[in-house]
């Protein structure tokens, strides 16, 4: 019986194990920032800066919010990709009414109908003048996320 029960928790375990080893391969794309890290002091614009694995031609784009906002995302700029697939990019946080608040600087990857998403709202807002937050699109790579706090505009 101690036998059975040690192959039944032996049996989870490994199930467990495998769970949380194919996750990992869930997505073939990964993104990562490197740059700046967690918890960070930044002014209004940060170059962000990371390194990717794209296999499925998806696209990386950078969103940014103010922390105390739950799904209202800022895209921004599209990164600049090099031939290493490191990137950076240009990221805008706030007005000066934001200053001492924290942000998060997020990175994905999007396939082309929600890169589409992404192209309608800076085209929406350059044509406005109004940048209205999006939910974050839906992603083909985990999304990375680094906090940091504005000090400045």
């Amino acid at each position: 019986m101690i036998l059975k029960s040690k192959k039944g928790f032996i049996g989870q375990m490994l199930t467990l194990f495998l769970l949380i080893f194919w996750a990992g391969f869930a997505y073939g794309n990964s993104v990562k920032i490197l740059a700046p890290k967690n918890g960070e002091r930044v002014g209004a614009r940060v170059i962000v800066k990371g390194t990717s694995k794209i296999t499925d031609g998806s696209h990386i784009w950078v969103l940014a919010h103010l922390k105390l906002l739950k799904d209202q995302w800022w895209p921004q700029p599209k990164p600049v990709v090099d031939d290493k697939d490191d990137w950076q990019a240009l990221v805008y946080l706030g007005g000066p009414q934001d200053v001492g608040m924290e942000f998060e600087i997020a990175v994905a990857t999007f396939n082309k109908d929600e890169e589409a998403k992404i192209l309608r709202y800076h085209e929406y807002g350059q044509k406005t003048g109004q940048f209205i937050p999006m939910p974050f699109p839906k992603t083909t790579s985990p999304i990375d996320i680094v906090t940091v706090k504005k000090v400045s505009h």
